[in-house]
């Protein structure tokens, strides 16, 4: 980079270059070809256009300010689940949602770092955080009446938006 061009990252503007971009602006001059003719970055252009409070340009067809329309966003539905029972085949149990915090029969809560099995948040007495410690098959995080609830990411479900 040139001398001239590194001198350019100032943040002042001579008057002569100002009174130019105003006259390339109001020639219909893109802010990419006023930055090409003064010799600056085409952010820098377009950041001293905003502050010289220029005029927005129109557009040729409509003679209207080019402003893209609002879109809406799409938001996707989710029924409310309640109390419905979650069927867990693998172990044969029915388990009420609003029990899931609770610990399952026959297997023993204990804290995080006591915790060899299942991973499923247990509700603690006292405010401890439990965990259910059931058995797990290999590499596992829950074990199987859990991984039935646990929720799961499927791409395929997605919109693709």
């Amino acid at each position: 980079m040139s001398a001239i061009q590194m001198s350019r990252f100032a943040t002042e503007w001579p008057e002569a270059d100002i009174a130019r971009l105003r006259a390339y602006w109001d020639e219909g001059l893109t802010a990419a070809e006023i930055a090409k003719r003064l010799g600056y970055g085409r952010n820098a252009v377009l950041g001293k256009i905003f502050r010289l409070k220029l005029p927005k340009r129109r557009d040729a067809r409509t003679g209207e300010t080019s402003r893209r329309p609002i879109k809406a966003v799409h938001t996707r539905k989710r029924t409310p689940k309640g109390d419905k029972i979650a069927n867990v085949d693998a172990t044969g149990m029915k388990i009420l949602r609003s029990d899931v915090w609770t610990a399952l029969p026959g297997t023993s809560p204990v804290p995080l770092l006591e915790r060899t099995g299942c991973r499923w948040p247990i509700d603690g007495e006292g405010g401890v955080a439990l965990f259910c410690n059931g058995c797990v098959d290999g590499g596992q995080s829950y074990c199987a009446a859990h991984g039935a609830l646990a929720p799961r990411h499927d791409p395929e479900s997605e919109d693709g938006a």
